[in-house]
């Protein structure tokens, strides 16, 4: 093949890809797909009668291992595929492995219920709750109390079948909406209560089980009432589900609407949502959807200090100013400082000035400048700062409105990497009494090969000064001479607006 068809042949194979790839890049059509608010609300869950689960150990009250007198094991019930299925080796070959004597007259039946704990008494407390609360949703029957007491290790089920617990909650509380948690956590705040949320009661870490010597009144929190999916977007595959909700419930009915849950612990029939959320679950399926926490997209979380939640930035802010006009107040102080950019460069006394206490002031500007900081730190991490755009991307989360004028540098590596920077001048500053000494002196203690220096217009216009023009040909001119190359000089305005004199050509 002669060169000239070579590079025929090239250019051709080379139209070819391109067109391939436009056409693998380019947006696809998406008729048919619904567009707006894909979610739908689902029906609540429908209770079952045979679903009724066992007081004194694992699994469901109708099924469990029993020995018959001819040594052979059955599991009873008839909701596997075991069930009801006589298993002759299991005895034997448990006691060959053990080395135990295990045989049907070797057995030792358990004694359940222990005798239960008497319930601590707060009629303050009581009263309290029964003013949000309904009576049904309140129990101190001992052995509701009992089953709120303990999870499922070897030590605690031998405990309620053989021995006993020595403390355990002293009232059962059943709430039936997230409303019900926030006011349950705010009347035990202020009564001294301890709190224990219970899911499925399944866990195998003593995280239930009370220390004998506790001396508040304990009340568990069952979350299985709070068990309804509120919706379901079969579009974007994602669903919205209260914290009560048993695995084995949500799949059945996911399942309904051909979705699946991807999360399968081992204890997915009688384990809930919230309960996998707390300990970070894994289960069988992890390998191709993941762990819990990879599934989870948000949550809503009350605790002793509020609730924690995603939300506008007029509904965050009564979460910092806490009192019953807060929500009014974070919108008339939002609107009369110009939003978050206005309060960012306000400062405590014009907040004062609309109502705020001086504590909240500070926390509002403290939050502010953290995620400001934070902002900075992602933004410089991702991108050189050698082109203005990502200059004044920088330099916006900082400086984009103040209520003076501030002039500083930054100093770069030989790649646009930041080294330094140095805020040099506040207030009136007059361009032609500042000396490019000063801002090289501080390139050259730093190493770097370039800057940008900046400054703010707090008129908000950033049109740059004939006094501006002349001050950056004269750094420019001295940055040359002492190898610190001026790479740009920005001017900054108000709402994001700002001026590079190197576009502009002022030297």
């Amino acid at each position: 093949m002669t060169a000239s068809r070579t590079d025929d042949f090239l250019g051709l194979a080379g139209k070819v890809l391109a067109h391939g790839a436009r056409s693998a890049l380019s947006p696809k059509p998406t008729r048919g797909v619904p567009r707006g608010d894909t979610r739908f609300v689902p029906p609540p869950p429908q209770s079952s009668s045979d679903e009724a689960e066992a007081s004194d150990g694992w699994g469901f009250a109708d099924t469990k291992f029993v020995v018959r007198p001819n040594g052979s094991v059955v599991l009873t019930g008839k909701r596997y595929n075991i069930s009801d299925v006589e298993l002759p080796s299991l005895v034997p070959w448990m006691a060959k492995t053990l080395a135990a004597p295990l045989s049907y007259e070797n057995r030792h039946d358990p004694h359940y219920p222990p005798p239960v704990p008497e319930a601590r008494k707060a009629p303050e407390l009581l009263s309290d709750l029964l003013g949000f609360l309904q009576p049904g949703q309140l129990s101190d029957e001992p052995l509701v109390r009992l089953r709120r007491g303990h999870g499922h290790t070897g030590a605690e089920i031998w405990a309620i079948r053989y021995g006993k617990l020595d403390r355990v909650p002293d009232l059962v509380v059943f709430p039936n909406a997230h409303e019900d948690v926030v006011q349950l956590v705010q009347v035990a705040e202020r009564h001294g209560a301890c709190l224990i949320p219970f899911g499925g009661g399944t866990n195998v870490t003593d995280a239930l089980r009370l220390p004998a010597d506790e001396e508040r009144f304990v009340i568990a929190v069952d979350m299985r009432r709070m068990n309804r999916i509120l919706w379901i977007d079969p579009v974007n595959l994602t669903a919205c589900i209260e914290a009560g909700a048993v695995g084995r419930e949500i799949s059945r009915e996911l399942s309904r609407y051909k979705l699946m849950l991807g999360h399968e612990p081992d204890s997915l029939e009688f384990s809930t949502l919230g309960g996998w959320i707390a300990t970070n679950a894994s289960g069988m399926k992890k390998n191709r959807y993941g762990n819990i926490e990879d599934l989870v997209l948000d949550m809503q979380v009350v605790t002793a200090r509020g609730v924690v939640a995603r939300l506008s930035v007029s509904e965050a802010c009564p979460l910092i100013l806490p009192y019953h006009s807060a929500l009014d107040l974070a919108r008339e102080t939002l609107t009369a400082v110009g939003g978050i950019a206005g309060m960012a460069s306000s400062g405590a006394p014009l907040l004062l000035r609309r109502g705020v206490g001086e504590a909240k002031a500070a926390s509002l500007l403290a939050a502010i400048e953290i995620g400001r900081r934070l902002a900075r730190g992602e933004a410089f991490e991702k991108a050189a700062l050698g082109a203005p755009a990502a200059v004044a991307s920088y330099l916006a989360l900082r400086y984009g409105v103040r209520d003076q004028e501030v002039m500083g540098a930054l100093y770069l590596d030989t790649r646009h990497r930041l080294i330094a920077e140095r805020d040099l001048y506040r207030g009136t500053i007059n361009r032609a009494a500042v000396e490019p000494r000063a801002i090289l002196k501080e390139g050259l203690i730093h190493g770097a090969c370039g800057l940008v220096v900046f400054h703010t217009h707090p008129s908000g216009d950033p049109s740059p000064s004939a006094e501006d023009l002349a001050f950056t040909r004269r750094l420019a001119d001295a940055g040359e001479l002492v190898g610190v190359r001026l790479i740009d000089h920005l001017v900054l305005g108000a709402t994001g607006a700002w001026v590079s004199l190197r576009e502009r050509g002022g030297w």
